[in-house]
């Protein structure tokens, strides 16, 4: 796990593969992706094949991610 900021109460981190439930569960929520595409939602396999590949892809040739986890601590 990349973690790219770190407070008190969050965590930012890249994108993994143990991510891709939460990106379906986001994915295939309706609400959520009518304001990216208009609400047709994203498969398992293109997020795991297609999305996070790419998300890598960014990261590595512009050392950089583009998109976070982000999680709030426990307790908070």
């Amino acid at each position: 796990m990349n973690i790219f900021l770190e407070t008190d109460r969050l965590i930012l981190r890249n994108l993994t593969q143990d991510d891709v439930d939460d990106l379906v569960r986001l994915d295939s929520d309706p609400e959520v992706m009518r304001f990216i595409n208009g609400g047709i939602a994203t498969t398992r396999e293109a997020i795991q094949l297609e999305k996070l590949y790419t998300l890598d892809l960014i990261a590595v040739k512009y050392n950089r991610i583009v998109l976070f986890k982000t999680r709030i601590k426990s307790g908070n």
